[in-house]
């Protein structure tokens, strides 16, 4: 009687990634532009004039980051922010997902412009601790203020 052996030759590839990082030094990228797949790291003064994407965002202290008006800058993942973030009017952040973090000492300044006629409505909030949502507004008076709540799904003065 004839043995015959079968051999099986199985092969297994760990591949692992890691994300790629640059760091704007005041004047360029170190790594190239970043896109959402991109850690970036800003250790020097940056103004964004173009639309920009990162996975995770850090700025480091004594630096500022300034999205320009009508820019949009998205964070796929977390934003450390150690230093100045600031958004011109009509700019916009996005932390796109909904386990994002957003941590550090840094601050953060929005700056808002509205038009507004007499009796005219417009939809603000101020979604960070300690933002004094009248300062928004100068010269109206406190009952043309409203406040959400969000359990029963009215405004109140």
């Amino acid at each position: 009687m004839k043995k015959i052996l079968y051999f099986w030759l199985v092969g297994f590839s760990i591949i692992t990634y890691k994300a790629q990082t640059t760091v704007w030094n005041g004047s360029s990228w170190s790594n190239g532009t970043p896109n959402s797949n991109t850690d970036v790291i800003i250790n020097g003064n940056y103004f964004l004039n173009t639309n920009l994407s990162s996975k995770n965002l850090t700025i480091n202290p004594g630096f500022t980051y300034a999205v320009k008006n009508g820019q949009r800058l998205l964070i796929y993942g977390n934003f450390t922010n150690n230093g100045k973030l600031y958004l011109e009017n009509d700019a916009i952040l996005t932390q796109v997902s909904n386990n994002s973090v957003y941590s550090g000492t840094g601050t953060a300044t929005v700056e808002r412009q509205a038009n507004l006629k007499r009796k005219d409505y417009n939809y603000w909030s101020a979604p960070v601790q300690g933002q004094n949502i009248y300062n928004f507004s100068n010269g109206t008076l406190h009952q043309y203020f409203f406040t959400y709540n969000e359990a029963d799904d009215r405004f109140y003065s």
